[in-house]
C-alpha cells in the first residue's frame, strides 16, 4: 500500500482518538470532580511516557528491518516479528517504576504492558505495509479504552476504571477495612 494512504489513515485514527478523548473529558468533567479528570490526564501522560521510554527497539528500526526483509524476499520475517514481540514483553518489568507514583496508578501497570505490546504489534504491521490493519487496531483500541472509561465514570464501576477503584483506598486502609 502507498505510505501516503497509510499516513492519511493514521491521521484519521489520531483524529478519532482526539475526538473521543475530548468527549470523555467533557463527560467526566460533568459527572466527576476536577481531581478525577486530572488523574485520568496523568494516566494518559504516563501512557505516552511508557510507550516512548520503555520501547527497547524503536519502531523505526522495526519498520526498516521488516521492510528490508520483505523486500529482499528473505524468509526471516516471522522470526524477526516474533523476536520483536517478545522484546516488548521483556520491557514489562520496567513498568514497575510506576510503583514510585501515587497508588491509583498502580492498577494501570497491566494496561501499560499491553500498550507497549500493542505499539510493537503496530510497528510490525506498518513494516509489512498493512496500514489498514494497523489503523483498524488503533480505532478499536481507542473506542474500547475511552468507552470503558466512560462507562466507569457514568456508572461508577470501579473495576472498569482503575482511578475510581483506587479512590476508595488511602494509606490507612486495605481493601476498604480501616486500620488505625
Amino acid at each position: 500500500m502507498n505510505p501516503l494512504t497509510g499516513s492519511a489513515k493514521f491521521l484519521f485514527t489520531t483524529l478519532l482518538n482526539a475526538i473521543l478523548a475530548l468527549f470523555f473529558f467533557l463527560f467526566a468533567a460533568h459527572f466527576a470532580s476536577p481531581a478525577f479528570v486530572g488523574r485520568v490526564a496523568l494516566l494518559q501522560l504516563l501512557e505516552l511516557g511508557s510507550s516512548v521510554a520503555l520501547t527497547l527497539i524503536p519502531s523505526q528500526v522495526v519498520n526498516r528491518e521488516l521492510g528490508y526483509s520483505l523486500g529482499s524476499g528473505n524468509s526471516q520475517t516471522q522470526r524477526l516479528s516474533g523476536s520483536v514481540l517478545v522484546s516488548g514483553l521483556l520491557a514489562s518489568p520496567f513498568t514497575l517504576f510506576i510503583l514510585l507514583f501515587p497508588r491509583y496508578l498502580w492498577l494501570s501497570i497491566p494496561y501499560y504492558i499491553l500498550y507497549i505490546y500493542f505499539n510493537y504489534q503496530s510497528s510490525i504491521l506498518s513494516g509489512l505495509g498493512r496500514f489498514t490493519e494497523v489503523n483498524s487496531m488503533y480505532a478499536v483500541f481507542s473506542v474500547t479504552r475511552w468507552g470503558l472509561s466512560t462507562l466507569g465514570v457514568f456508572y461508577g464501576l470501579r473495576y472498569l476504571n482503575p482511578v475510581l477503584d483506587a479512590r476508595r483506598f488511602d494509606e490507612n486502609s486495605l481493601g476498604g477495612n480501616r486500620f488505625a
